[in-house]
């Protein structure tokens, strides 16, 4: 088996969860229509002791800056002041965190105030403000982010302050533009999701390239500094012109009594154009997917396809007589429908692939080998 892989990065920095489809070459609003660089991301680089240096990690225990593990809630009262102006006036959004408080639920109290403010969860067409964490030189980064359109007279964030702390009133850096897909929660916000093919390649040209030939994916892994994230579980779905024909689940085993930043599974199932994956992205969370597939998938050697011409002279069938071909084409018409179905057909995950599609394959490339030698 010659193994290849293509790895894919989503991001979700807004603070609500928000789902998104991988691979898809559909329409809508995940189509790669909407697959887009036109919106401004605008964020503030800070450090832990700006945000009070007090948390609590996941589990509830006392958070430790070591390198790894990310503060999950705060563990203190401290006061924020975020400013941003829609068209010409100006907004304030004036609130204090509450100990044991997440921080994402902090930033969805933001939204909604931002949200009864300016009139509408469409915040003027601008993302909920979302907090991303990272690990830098060793040192926790805790990054207010928000989408928001360029230009115009529409929502734009202007600075934070944090009394508290002594954060003096910080603008906004400058505006960054990833592709990114504008989705919509199901509670009117809008939510931005960067999708990027990590090893470089273009991620339009790798979904287009689905439509002219299909690869069949051995295993995922899933990655993410989150091992919440990790847990959320991926559904792949088949469509056709009148909408969902199938879909699945992953099945990946977890260790519920150990936390996992990186898991890999088997699915054995074919991305075809048809086929993507659904996967639902946490706040202010990422993750990396890679996709493993077999290269050489359906494809028969030389070698190969003689040891089969032997098996069918033993069994009294000379390829080379013209009674026994148009015997063979016959087969290869049924045969050929048949491995159609079995490749789009929605499998499930298993272990291995069907033992009758691989014959059906086989005996396909027979049919090139016969016309080859004759």
């Amino acid at each position: 088996m010659q193994e290849s892989s293509f790895k894919l990065k989503a991001q979700n920095l807004s603070c609500f969860k928000q789902s998104v489809r991988l691979l898809y070459t559909g329409s809508g609003r995940n189509s790669l229509d909407n697959y887009r660089n036109d919106r401004a991301l605008k964020q503030l680089p800070m450090t832990a002791a700006n945000w009070g240096n007090s948390f609590l990690t996941a589990s509830g225990s006392a958070w430790v800056s070591d390198g790894t593990t990310l503060p999950f809630s705060f563990n203190s009262a401290i006061n924020v002041r975020i400013q941003y102006v829609v068209g010409s006036t100006l907004f304030t959004t004036d609130l204090n965190t509450v100990a044991g408080e997440p921080i994402d639920s902090f930033f969805v109290r933001v939204a909604e105030d931002m949200s009864s403010q300016i009139g509408g969860n469409d915040l003027s067409q601008a993302s909920p403000m979302g907090m991303e964490l990272k690990y830098s030189n060793g040192s926790l980064v805790m990054t207010p982010s928000q989408f928001q359109v360029f230009g115009g007279s529409f929502y734009a964030i202007q600075n934070i302050e944090i009394p508290t702390t002594s954060f003096p009133l910080t603008i906004f850096g400058t505006s960054t533009y990833p592709k990114s897909f504008k989705l919509k929660h199901t509670d009117g916000w809008n939510i931005d999701i960067i999708v990027i093919d990590s090893i470089g390649s273009n991620y339009e040209e790798l979904v287009n390239s689905l439509l002219d030939q299909s690869i069949y994916i051995d295993r995922i892994r899933k990655e993410s500094n989150s091992p919440e994230q990790v847990l959320e579980s991926a559904l792949f779905k088949k469509y056709d012109i009148s909408g969902i024909s199938s879909q699945i689940a992953d099945v990946s085993l977890i260790d519920p009594y150990q936390f996992q930043n990186v898991i890999d599974y088997s699915v054995d199932i074919p991305i075809d154009g048809q086929t993507y994956m659904e996967i639902d992205l946490l706040a202010g969370e990422y993750m990396y997917i890679t996709f493993i597939y077999d290269r050489t998938a359906g494809v028969i050697t030389y070698e190969q396809l003689k040891e089969v011409d032997a098996l069918l002279r033993e069994q009294g069938i000379n390829t080379s007589n013209p009674t026994d071909e148009e015997l063979l084409e016959e087969m290869y018409k049924d045969d050929n429908e048949q491995l159609q179905e079995a490749f789009l057909n929605f499998g499930g995950f298993e272990d291995k692939k069907q033992t009758s599609k691989l014959t059906t394959i086989i005996l396909v490339g027979l049919l090139v080998y016969i016309i080859a030698k004759n």
